[in-house]
């Protein structure tokens, strides 16, 4: 709308009776201009406004999440942090016993220290997001209290399990290993989060009692080999244990267990091993109940065996008291070592003359061999000596030969009869009748070393030939002569009559 033409009010007439209003006029300077100066200066913007909420205690918020319970999310009244932290932590202390955690106690130590920490300063950053109020000491306290109470017990918690520890360490140390076991699967079991040293170790001696119960289970059960094997596997695994000396006790009474568990009749080969346990303990568990008790043992074993000598089964014993009279008196008893030489030495005289008499030559002289080299100075050697030389001759010319009386000189007649060796080797004669006679004709060096089979220069001249006389009775005896270059004796008969001289001359034939 146009308005150059209106006039202005000021320039209007006054009618008479109006009032006047006079308005002074002021000047003022005139303010300055954005292109003088430039823009004006920025301020800083406002905060952000706190969120809605009473204020809290920083610290008392984080003390109190530093006990890793969501304490400090409760103060906050953040109910879903809180239970959220405390799953966590409890997942935390799962996984930590389903993983063995005391293997490694620093590894979990950190986590542990790292996850308290983490929970401590969200705390604190969520506290200080509050608006601030006056200062209370009551979350601090709250929080110092919830904290120490948190360490106190958990430094329980480790006090009970060395406590547990310790009682197994002594039950094990007492042999006592079903209170030991218990004690330390406790220790392993509930007392695994002391992430102590004593977790490792009761580990370590759980196994030890284990393998040790069950040795003593097969002990118990009377399986005696299963337990000898795993106790020695005991002692190679555990060397150093604390149950070794009850390993070493319990060892012992197993080995005189199973050498006392014998059942009649006993054996040779059952008292073998018997007192060859027996003898054993005295030499490695010399210190131990059960070797005192081995001397005793090894008499009834003695006894026990021994009885079919008593029976005059004396074939039958000969075994037997071959190994009792080749223990050494010092170890087996001086009384069972003689008992055992003496029983031995006629055992062989009887058995020998028993195998005579029933033609079992061959085990005659087999057996009266035995006795001649244990026992060459007994009374009966002399009779045991002709006995062999007959049952030798006897085998050889297959003929039925008398006992003959013991031996004695080589002239019990008047007949001559004169044995010559034609031969370089040395000449064994055995000659067996009415009595028995062994006579060794020494070698001829100047003698051919053979002579050829029907070779008339054989024994031709005795002049110089090596040669033994004996004197014999009117009887038919025979003799077996044997040489180490013959392949086998040469057995043949001859009957002596009175008033005759008889000469016999041996030589070697090619083989």
């Amino acid at each position: 709308m146009d308005t150059s033409d209106r006039p202005d009010p000021a320039l209007e007439p006054v009618e008479p009776d109006q009032p006047l209003a006079i308005i002074p006029v002021v000047e003022y300077e005139q303010a300055p201009t954005f292109a003088q100066y430039g823009p004006p200066p920025m301020s800083p913007p406002p905060p952000p406004p706190k969120p809605a909420g009473p204020p809290k205690s920083v610290t008392g918020a984080a003390l109190l999440n530093l006990t890793g319970l969501g304490l400090g999310y409760a103060y906050l009244r953040n109910h879903v942090l809180a239970v959220l932290a405390f799953l966590l932590t409890g997942g935390a202390v799962t996984v930590a016993f389903l993983t063995g955690a005391a293997d490694r106690p620093w590894l979990w130590r950190g986590a542990v220290l790292g996850w308290l920490v983490l929970l401590a300063l969200h705390a604190a950053f969520l506290a200080s997001r509050r608006a601030p109020g006056p200062r209370t000491r009551g979350p601090v306290l709250a929080g110092v209290v919830a904290v120490a109470v948190v360490a106190a017990g958990y430094a329980g918690y480790g006090v009970a399990g060395a406590a547990a520890y310790d009682r197994g360490v002594a039950a094990q140390e007492a042999g006592d290993c079903v209170a030991a076991a218990d004690a330390f699967d406790t220790v392993t079991g509930p007392f695994e989060l002391t992430l102590s040293a004593d977790v490792l170790d009761a580990r370590d001696r759980s196994a030890e009692c284990a393998a040790y119960e069950k040795a003593r289970a097969a002990q118990n059960r009377d399986d005696y080999e299963s337990a000898i094997v795993l106790y020695d596997d005991f002692g190679k695994l555990y060397p150093d244990s604390v149950l070794s000396p009850y390993v070493r006790d319990n060892l012992a009474d197993t080995h005189f267990a199973k050498a006392t568990s014998w059942q009649e009749p006993v054996t040779a080969v059952v008292a073998r091993l018997s007192v060859d346990t027996l003898l054993m303990l005295g030499r490695e568990f010399g210190d131990t109940d059960a070797a005192k008790q081995a001397p005793a043992a090894i008499d009834d074993v003695f006894a026990a065996a021994t009885k079919p000598y008593g029976a005059g089964k004396f074939c039958d014993s000969l075994e037997v008291l071959t190994y009792f009279a080749g223990l050494d008196a010092t170890s087996v008893g001086k009384k069972v070592s003689a008992d055992a030489n003496t029983f031995r030495a006629r055992s062989l005289y009887e058995c020998g003359m028993r195998q005579y008499r029933d033609k079992k030559l061959s085990q005659a002289v087999t057996t009266f061999g035995m006795f001649l080299t244990g026992y060459p100075k007994d009374r009966r050697a002399a009779q045991v000596k002709a006995a062999r030389i007959a049952a030798e001759v006897a085998a050889a010319a297959k003929v039925t030969i008398p006992v003959p009386p013991p031996l004695g000189g080589n002239n019990p007649g008047p007949i001559p009869i004169t044995f010559y060796n034609d031969s370089q080797d040395a000449v064994t004669i055995y000659i067996a009748g009415p009595t028995a006679h062994e006579i060794t004709l020494p070698a001829c060096p100047s003698c051919p070393a053979t002579y050829p089979e029907n070779d008339p220069a054989a024994c031709a001249n005795l002049n110089g030939r090596p040669s033994v006389t004996v004197r014999l009775k009117t009887s038919t005896y025979y003799y077996l002569a044997t040489s180490s270059a013959w392949t086998e004796g040469l057995a043949e008969p001859i009957t002596l009559e009175a008033n005759y001289e008889y000469e016999q001359c041996l030589f070697t034939t090619p083989h």
